[in-house]
């Protein structure tokens, strides 16, 4: 993948979280806490495979 391209995708990306932001204050936090549960389910998944090892 070329640079240009993923600063293409980063650009859309910051473009939706704005424009999302103005029409709801909720979505960001949402994502945001989305983003946390998904780190914390990795970090027990490591937990736990180090456990069997």
């Amino acid at each position: 993948m070329n640079i240009s391209d993923v600063g293409l995708k980063q650009d859309l990306v910051s473009r939706l979280v704005n424009k999302c932001k103005e029409k709801k204050k909720l979505c960001s936090s949402l994502f945001e806490k989305r983003r946390i549960e998904n780190v914390e389910d990795i970090s027990n998944d490591e937990s736990g495979s180090y456990m069997h090892n």
